[in-house]
């Protein structure tokens, strides 16, 4: 864990659930040879949890989500909404923690209640890209620990408040529909005859390019 000599932010993070999008952030983190990141998993999620400890060195497991917050100075919650009082129960967070919440819906008013202790709460809304730290993730409210966390994970976008962090939320709806077009037309080039394995690469690659114009 950080201390006053520490310079790195984010200190130990820890990660109270172990799904897909945890998944994602632990694999962006650990792989940024030139800025280790020790990192601690909750037993949640506990194929992952074992797959990214044996991967990475800096990654380990705790036996409970109550060593999880013990031994972490930034901590990432990102179980299930429904989740999240059952993840929480007999958790006890310090005053010098950060706590960034994964959590869809799940609004600060609601998280606080449920973490009991008067710590900075930060809502985020991480994309798999995060993993390749090619993706900007959206943090409400902006927060220098949770800045540098995403940041090493391909940038934030810090907004005003939640209404307008609900507005992202929005957005990322929408990106099923268009990888379902990109997947469409893959199939439509494939039944013309042309190899499905190229068309695909090409369409993907195609739409990264354009995206930016």
């Amino acid at each position: 864990m950080r201390d006053a000599g520490t310079v790195d932010p984010i200190g130990t993070v820890g990660f109270i659930g172990v799904g897909e999008i945890a998944k994602a952030m632990v694999e962006g983190l650990a792989s940024d040879d030139g800025r280790p990141t020790p990192i601690v998993l909750s037993p949640r999620g506990r194929e992952h949890a074992r797959q990214l400890s044996s991967r990475f060195d800096t990654v380990r497991v705790a036996g409970s989500n109550g060593d999880v917050a013990r031994e972490s100075d930034t901590v990432v919650l990102a179980v299930r909404p429904e989740q999240l009082t059952t993840a929480l129960d007999g958790v006890r967070f310090r005053s010098s923690q950060v706590v960034v919440s994964a959590l869809a819906g799940v609004d600060i008013a609601e998280l606080r209640a449920v973490i009991g202790a008067e710590i900075p709460v930060i809502r985020s809304i991480p994309l798999p890209p995060v993993s390749r730290r090619s993706s900007r993730t959206v943090i409400c409210p902006d927060h220098p620990v949770a800045a540098s966390l995403f940041d090493r994970l391909g940038g934030t976008l810090a907004v005003a408040d939640e209404t307008e962090l609900a507005v992202f939320s929005a957005i990322t709806g929408s990106f099923t529909g268009l990888l379902q077009y990109v997947a469409t037309v893959a199939e439509w080039a494939e039944r013309q005859g042309a190899p499905a394995l190229e068309a695909e690469r090409f369409i993907r690659t195609a739409f990264a390019e354009l995206a930016p114009a």
